[in-house]
């Protein structure tokens, strides 16, 4: 099997878990949107899918996630309502899009050097929310340049230099890919307690 169909498993009752195989390279949006029951998946190692579409898991009942290592995209709503949802393993994801997790129940977030965007409202009204950390990023740039959603195209979209404003000590100069840029409504609504960052040393 190597694709799971849009609303595959939509409004299950009684679906409780779920092992994708490494076989499986896309996944369907919806596929398993309002699965209630549904507390547990597992991607076996060796899985080659690139992103999770959009409203995959929304409304479903999962409590924890560890995202594969392929995966680079996490698009918009995926985990979208996920009220149990308390623990997340982003892994090497690339680009988190709107409202990505928004409405869960994460406690705390921690964000790999790999990822570049951060969109709208990603972790938009998380009140259960009391650490993220930023420390593995060289820079921070604040990102509210109103777009849709950022594509998997190969290359990443151009800010202006006029729509990007430095928040972190930072050393950037010009727009590319280092660091990681960040809409400035990403954690609208959310009861962060603890923000970790790396500032940089300065001679």
């Amino acid at each position: 099997m190597q694709y799971i169909k849009e609303s595959a498993f939509a409004n299950s009752t009684s679906l409780s878990e779920i092992t994708i195989p490494n076989s499986v390279k896309k996944i369907g949006r919806d596929a398993f949107l309002n699965c209630q029951k549904l507390e547990t998946v597992k991607f076996i190692s060796g899985i080659k899918l690139k992103q999770i579409p959009s409203f995959c898991f929304a409304f479903s009942g999962l409590k924890s996630i560890s995202i594969q290592e392929s995966v680079e995209i996490i698009q918009s709503s995926s985990f979208y309502g996920c009220r149990e949802l308390e623990k997340i393993d982003l892994n090497r994801v690339k680009i988190i899009n709107k409202n990505a997790f928004s409405g869960t129940n994460l406690q705390e977030i921690i964000l790999p050097s790999t990822l570049k965007f951060i969109c709208q409202h990603a972790f938009e009204g998380i009140k259960s929310l009391k650490f993220v950390d930023l420390s593995l990023f060289e820079n921070i740039v604040d990102w509210n340049k109103s777009t849709q959603d950022v594509s998997t195209t190969k290359k990443y979209p151009r800010i202006n230099s006029s729509n990007k404003r430095i928040i972190l000590p930072s050393l950037i100069k010009s727009c590319n890919n280092k660091g990681c840029y960040i809409h400035e409504s990403s954690f609208c609504s959310s009861s962060i307690k603890i923000i970790k960052v790396n500032i940089p040393r300065y001679r």
